[in-house]
């Protein structure tokens, strides 16, 4: 072989080179030494690589990492020299601490203190005087050409506390909870309530765990099992029920849970329907132990009764008024259940009570006109002619028939609520009817063609409502209606007549003159003066007419010795 040497034209024989390569052993850099094992650690370990060296490692070499004597309860990975074992440490132990490392077993207590207690001395008996006993091991790195070095590694058993996460005591625990929402109770403001605990047990006997929700889930379903959707008010407001004392006095001891909320709450669920409520507990020591625990608070849902109100309507002499079902005797009245339904199923007058089925009018015939009425509400009323020649011979009675009707919501939940009907002289008599509300009812103007070609007040025929009305006639002759809240009738100047019929409420009359106004009673209320005569009593200026609890006439400044059989109609 040639070289070319730099600055000179000639090429010259190169000489040849020759290396002395030779193996360098793998040598210790730094004894392992001896290795604390704590007995209540069930895992070791320790990368040996880090005590060896070699110097051929630069140019690949590579050390294999292995025991001397292989030991059943500890392992080397050859490639990486980590030290790994003492799971199984009992095999390697005296049979003392084997005995106490294998009957503490702090799920076999399921959190009893007594027993938690019992097998942690048996266990410090046992370890007791083995804690000064060593085990040694020679720990081999051998290179690619066979050298090897070896460090001995002695591992001292030690016991040293670590932190248990807490245990639960199921046995001891109630962690489910149902209840049941009161049945044919409507806005009840009685609290629903489920209560339980979660028992637990720290073997660190100064741990002091905690409790506290770390999730929640509210599951609504239906009588079919089907999900529901809640707004998120009612879902906050339902998860707010659930209490949680998270606080422990003791390493053993209790978290006890409550569920309370007033029963009107509920009101929404139907018969069958639930509503799950699902919290998620974490007992923590506050040293890196816990123990989880799900809470489940099942609430059943019951039929609730339907809510009625009272209905209004009017219909001219012979004449017919028709009700759609939007505007019918069930538009008003509610359900408590969400699911549930209403219809009408019967319809009664005076003792005579008529089916009513779906896709078909039930017919009853009134003193003054018919009824027809279906399943949906919607009605008609036809005043007939009795109803007409009645009014017209008796200028001084308001005729007028009440339906006791029946709502029903499928689930055996009914109600009983009133349609009045009222015949009234069209053209002559303005009817005005409140609504569900605090209305107030007054003569305004003139809207008959009599009235307005007389230029005089009409006469009115006010009837109150659902809600506390306030009736005010004027001058003329008019009929004030009492209806189903707590009304004030005034009927101004005129001849005016007050009417109290079964769905009327605790009405007051502000200026009833005797002898010169009227009352007017429908006949399934009083039969007649006697029978008026019977529950009036005088409080203070007052005159009180009591019918029952729910229905009252108060006469304002009038004198019971001065009510005369004249003052009263019965229709």
């Amino acid at each position: 072989m040639q070289a070319m040497i730099s600055g000179e034209d000639r090429m010259v024989p190169s000489q040849l080179c020759e290396a002395d390569v030779t193996n360098s052993a793998p040598y210790v850099l730094q004894e392992i030494g001896v290795q604390s094992v704590n007995i209540r650690d069930p895992f070791y370990s320790y990368d040996a690589s880090k005590n060896f060296a070699d110097s051929d490692i630069i140019n690949g070499d590579r050390l294999i990492y292995s025991l001397a004597s292989p030991a059943n309860y500890i392992t080397i990975d050859p490639h990486t020299g980590v030290i790994t074992g003492f799971k199984n440490i009992q095999e390697n132990a005296t049979s003392n601490i084997k005995t106490a490392l294998e009957i503490f077993n702090p799920d076999v207590c399921n959190g009893s203190a007594a027993c938690i207690t019992f097998y942690e001395q048996e266990r410090a008996n046992a370890i007791a005087g083995e804690l000064d006993r060593v085990t040694s091991l020679q720990i081999v790195a051998t290179d690619a050409s066979g050298a090897t070095a070896t460090s001995t590694v002695t591992f001292n058993l030690v016991d040293l506390p670590v932190n248990a996460a807490p245990v639960l005591d199921v046995a001891h625990s109630i962690v489910t909870g149902t209840i049941t929402e009161r049945a044919s109770l409507t806005g009840s403001s009685a609290l629903d309530i489920a209560t339980g605990s979660i028992a637990f047990a720290d073997m660190n006997s100064s741990d002091r765990p905690a409790a506290s929700v770390t999730a929640q889930t509210l599951v609504y379903t239906n009588t079919s099992g089907s999900v529901e959707a809640l707004t998120v008010a009612q879902s906050a407001m339902i998860k707010a029920g659930f209490i949680l004392n998270g606080t422990a006095s003791s390493n053993v001891g209790s978290a006890d849970w409550r569920y309370s909320l007033a029963d009107n709450n509920f009101d929404f669920l139907g018969a069958g329907e639930r509503l799950t409520l699902t919290s998620a507990v974490q007992i923590d020591d506050h040293h890196g132990g816990f123990v989880n625990q799900v809470v489940s608070v099942i609430i059943n849902g019951t039929n609730d009764t339907p809510t009625t109100q009272n209905d209004l309507t009017s219909v001219g002499l012979l004449g017919t008024t028709r009700v759609d079902a939007s505007h019918g005797v069930i538009s008003n009245d509610r359900d408590p259940d969400l699911h549930d339904r209403i219809t009408v199923n019967s319809v009664a007058f005076e003792g005579n009570t008529v089916s009513v089925t779906a896709g078909r009018g039930a017919t009853i015939n009134g003193d003054y006109g018919t009824l027809i009425i279906n399943s949906d509400g919607s009605y008609s009323y036809t005043s007939t002619l009795k109803g007409s020649l009645y009014h017209l011979l008796h200028a001084d009675l308001i005729p007028q028939d009440t339906f006791a009707y029946t709502a029903s919501d499928g689930h055996g939940g009914v109600a009983t609520s009133y349609l009045t009907a009222t015949v009234a002289l069209q053209g002559l008599q303005n009817y005005v009817q409140g609504t569900d509300g605090n209305d107030l009812l007054s003569y305004t103007s003139s809207k008959t063609a009599l009235g307005k070609v007389l230029g005089i007040n009409d006469a009115m025929i006010l009837a109150g409502g659902n809600g506390d009305d306030i009736l005010k006639g004027g001058n003329s002759n008019d009929v004030l209606i009492a209806g189903s809240g707590s009304d004030t009738l005034t009927g101004g100047t005129g001849r005016d007549t007050f009417v109290f019929n079964e769905g009327s409420g605790r009405s007051t009359v502000t200026d009833f003159r005797a002898g010169y106004d009227e009352i007017q009673f429908d006949h399934e209320v009083f039969k007649n003066f006697s029978d008026v005569r019977g529950h009036a009593v005088q409080i203070g200026l007052d005159v009180v007419i009591t019918a029952d609890v729910d229905h009252t006439v108060t006469l304002q400044n009038v004198l019971l010795k001065n009510l005369n059989p004249g003052d009263f109609h019965f229709a």
